[in-house]
């Protein structure tokens, strides 16, 4: 019946209705139920009546609880959901990691660092350990708002408990760095995520900001691939792209025509990495144009000639002819090399 009801103060009346008659007990799904629909309804005043409810008459509420927060968050209710996890101990809600940790994910969101603070002293205090998923969600949300000290303490407290760090907390704290300018610390962090083989499927231009750090030749480049590789990491095309356009925005010519070189054969398998690769393409040979005060067709020319990218050429009508806006992109690099 209640599922059948779509106003859920009418299915409320209905329980308290129900309630009242012999033979009737009341069960906590069904009110999860009806609070679930609350919050959807963003009635989350009622929703909190019926959690009191459901505490009044001797239910267990944590399951009903969690839908509550949960619906907060889907309304993006910072306020809400922080004054629910202060309030939890009316409820007689049990408090658990996983809790906390849904709470801290929206109010570190909303880069609320202060009262993120204040509820994980709170969570300690109550005896909770944290989890790596906890540790890796605070150290990003902290590491984006560039707080690399807390970053770096809570990466520390972690591993004191014994705690081995994974993908996300290495590329939190990496970025965390990288965001406040430390790109030297970043990139020792960088090298321990490599060696205990922690690697994202996709290194960002942030991470590679800190792991391409004081590098200045190819040969250094090319060991750190093959420290990535040896560690049975296949490097991804975007994650080329990621180089490529970090070369390029360092003036590192030669060495990024060299990363294009590298990864311009069988890793074009898919259009959005011909899509993504040519239009890099067309930025190196645009730039090498600028930089050695030649013409945009002897740049694509002498980059062609030298370095044997033939592939790309192979490709680039079957991407157009999917991709109108790559076709645009095309003919507007081609155009704007008439002025070099």
């Amino acid at each position: 019946i209640i599922s059948e009801l779509k106003n859920a103060k009418v299915a409320m009346g209905f329980l308290e209705w129900a309630g009242n008659q012999e033979n009737y007990k009341h069960q906590e799904g069904t009110f999860t139920k009806v609070i679930g629909r609350l919050g959807k309804d963003m009635d989350f005043a009622a929703a909190w009546n019926v959690l009191e409810f459901m505490r009044q008459h001797g239910l267990h509420v944590d399951y009903a609880f969690s839908i509550f927060i949960h619906r907060l968050k889907s309304a993006k209710m910072v306020d809400g959901v922080v004054k629910a996890i202060d309030s939890m101990k009316q409820l007689d809600v049990i408090p658990t990691v996983p809790l906390y940790t849904s709470a801290l994910q929206i109010i570190l969101k909303d880069n609320r660092l202060e009262e993120a603070r204040r509820i994980y002293k709170k969570m300690r205090e109550l005896g909770l350990k944290p989890d790596v998923k906890l540790y890796g969600l605070l150290i990003s949300g902290f590491g984006r708002a560039g707080k690399v000290d807390d970053a770096l303490c809570l990466f520390k407290e972690m591993q004191g408990h014994g705690i081995f760090p994974d993908t996300v907390t290495y590329v939190g704290l990496i970025r965390a760095f990288a965001i406040a300018g430390n790109f030297e610390g970043g990139k020792s962090i960088c090298a321990e995520m490599i060696q205990n083989n922690c690697l994202p499927k996709v290194l960002s231009r942030l991470e590679l900001a800190c792991a391409l750090h004081g590098m200045s030749s190819m040969e250094q480049i090319e060991r750190l691939l093959q420290d990535i590789e040896t560690k049975g990491h296949v490097v991804s095309v975007f994650t080329y792209n990621n180089m490529l356009q970090y070369l390029l925005d360092k003036q590192m010519l030669s060495e990024a025509i060299k990363i294009f070189g590298r990864f311009s054969g069988d890793n074009f398998l898919y259009f959005m990495e011909v899509y993504l690769s040519t239009c890099l393409a067309f930025d190196l040979h645009l730039r090498y144009a600028y930089v050695h005060g030649c013409s945009f067709y002897t740049g694509i020319g002498y980059v062609f000639h030298k370095y044997q990218i033939i592939y790309f050429f192979l490709h680039l009508m079957g991407a157009c002819i999917h991709a109108p806006s790559l076709y645009i992109y095309v003919c507007v690099c081609v155009c704007l090399g008439m002025f070099y």
